[in-house]
């Protein structure tokens, strides 16, 4: 992201979500109503339209497990303006449903409209070895549409019984590929910020690394002409990062116009930044020529910035793969040591995960995976929370398995997290939100419990800023000592651990379990949702992000941020550890 840039992109103006469920979904991840058992999504499907077409016809075939019977449960969300119109969905069946009118507010740019149509209807067992298609057709002749999304969830009924999971449970694909392996050791360099411009001596607060990024060190500040090379500001952001005890991610991306292959782009960034180069070795000896410069001093290059993104990526997912190889063969020649980020993602928008990480991810599988990690950036909608930021890295990593093929050698590489705030405007018209200083303190350690749970390795907060940023939801820098005291409670908690897994109680009280210093135990107990829950944790004192003392057998509203209930040697350490 650019810090000037105002939002992520414009959602589909109809999304349309089908699914086979026992109970409902929020923000993909299941949730339990009352009578109803737990649910688990097994396969899903997403498919974008463009244009102005008459009918939209859209199919998804699923494999489901014999003798599943549940319901087909419909919502269909609207961001423009139409007319009525009627929609048939087949699945075991066929239903038939009309929409009402619903028009959007007058003015340049449509706004969310309360156009929400639900039904829920029934479906038959599948017999052992049956598939389902579902089929969607709506008559949209009357609409005015530009692009839109079809995504199919396919859901199935389990067990009601809580048992430990590493995870979240999976919204779009087996659990076996997006588990955290038990004994997973946490190390402080998981806490990592990116850095305003304005922002010239050291932050206020630890990183284990610093991205550089929109701060006049991107291709086309650095390599302005063929052959010329201008470090001057390189140097200082280098300097600056090794003086804090970071180290640096550095982002190579912004075509220079010499070296572009043409095309139309975002003049904010670069009339042709993000073009791919006409010759790909200018970018292989771009960081080539930063490599033999910095060597071991950059601890890590992130390929390209969001390049699922057309703002700052036109050309294709090949070739991306292309350059990616490129990097990482000039990087690795010179530093081996040095960590390859393949190019980030976003994950608040499923189309371009889909269009364009998906293909992405499968060309690096024919290049043998020239990475070290992945890499993303999690910002949920302008609205929503933790959730809705867990919902789309488990629906980015579901991507990722269907693209390769479930295939172990990606499933292995690691995550990095390389932009997190909260309360950016969009997707759409969707307002932003600006949290008050206890919630955004709670958000921000919560979020980095929730990168250990969903095995994300390094996660840089966005941003430390040289004061108030009215961009982000959540800020951080020398004024807001709730957010700054939050940062380094939690990596006080969580720095030098080993990750044990998590389970969830029939209250949906998530409790993360670790120890610390040979042996010492403790979990971080939160809800699944944010919603506060009364719980109590017997014999055990518990301890707030914000330091909240909680004597041993209070009932503690645990909500948003984690609470940290701690058994040492005087207290029964069974009672820290999973099952």
């Amino acid at each position: 992201m650019n810090r000037r840039k105002r939002s992520l992109g414009a959602l589909g103006l109809v999304l349309v979500v089908v699914s086979v469920t026992a109970g409902s979904c929020e923000n993909g991840r299941p949730i339990t109503v009352t009578g109803l058992e737990p649910v688990q999504v097994q396969a899903s499907d997403e498919r974008e339209l463009s244009g102005f077409a008459p009918m939209v016809r859209e199919n998804a075939r699923f494999e489901l497990p014999a003798g599943a019977a549940s319901t087909v449960k419909i919502t269909i969300e609207s961001l423009g303006e139409y007319g009525g119109k009627t929609c048939r969905l087949s699945l075991g069946g066929e239903f038939e449903f009309t929409l009402t009118e619903v028009r959007a507010p007058s003015g340049p740019a449509p706004a969310r409209v309360p156009g929400t149509f639900t039904g829920v209807f029934p479906m038959p067992a599948l017999a052992p070895g049956q598939s389902a298609t579902a089929t969607l057709e709506c008559d949209e002749a009357s609409g005015q549409y530009g692009e839109r999304a079809v995504d199919f969830d396919i859901v199935t009924s389990r067990t009601a019984a809580v048992t430990p999971t590493t995870t979240p449970t999976p919204s779009r694909t087996a659990a076996a590929s997006t588990a955290v392996p038990a004994n997973t050791p946490v190390s402080t360099d998981q806490f990592s910020i990116g850095l305003a411009p304005e922002v010239t001596g050291t932050p206020g607060v630890a990183a284990g690394y610093i991205r550089l990024w929109d701060m006049a060190t991107a291709w086309k500040d650095v390599n302005p002409s063929p052959g010329v090379f201008n470090w001057t500001v390189l140097d200082q952001r280098v300097a600056q990062t090794q003086a804090s005890g970071a180290k640096v991610l550095y982002v190579a991306g912004l075509t220079p116009s010499w070296a572009a292959s043409g095309g139309d782009c975002d003049p904010r960034w670069g009339a042709a930044s993000c073009t791919p180069p006409a010759d790909p070795t200018t970018y292989s000896n771009y960081i080539t020529a930063v490599m033999q410069r910095y060597g071991g001093a950059i601890g890590a290059v992130e390929v390209w910035n969001e390049a699922n993104l057309r703002t700052f990526w036109s050309g294709s997912a090949e070739q991306m793969a292309d350059l990616t190889q490129r990097a990482s063969q000039a990087v690795k020649a010179v530093s081996p040591g040095t960590v390859v980020l393949a190019a980030s993602s976003t994950t608040r928008l499923t189309g371009p995960v889909r269009t364009f990480f998906g293909p992405y991810a499968a060309a690096l599988k024919t290049r043998g995976y020239p990475i070290d990690a992945w890499s993303i950036h999690s910002y949920p909608a302008g609205d929503a929370g933790p959730a809705g930021r867990s919902a789309g890295i488990t629906t980015w990593k579901a991507q990722l398995a269907t693209s390769t093929g479930n295939d172990p050698a990606a499933m292995r590489k690691g995550i990095w997290d390389t932009e997190i705030n909260y309360g950016l405007a969009g997707p759409g018209a969707t307002p932003g939100t600006a949290f008050g200083p206890e919630d955004g303190a709670a958000i921000l350690a919560r979020t980095y419990v929730d990168s250990v749970r969903l095995g994300i390795g390094s996660t840089f907060w966005y941003l430390w800023t040289a004061g108030p940023y009215s961009l982000v939801g959540i800020q951080l820098h020398t004024g807001t000592t709730a957010t700054i005291a939050a940062y380094n409670q939690a990596r006080s908690w969580l720095g030098g651990t080993t990750f044990k897994g998590c389970d969830e109680t029939a209250t949906k009280v998530v409790r993360c379990y670790f120890t610390k210093d040979g042996g010492d135990a403790f979990y971080l107990a939160m809800t699944a949702s944010g919603a506060p829950v009364g719980y109590r944790a017997g014999s055990i004192a518990g301890e707030g992000v914000l330091g909240e003392q909680y004597p041993a057998g209070a009932i503690v509203q645990v909500g948003q941020g984690p609470v940290k209930f701690t058994c040492g040697a005087a207290v029964n350490p069974s009672l820290c550890r999973l099952g």
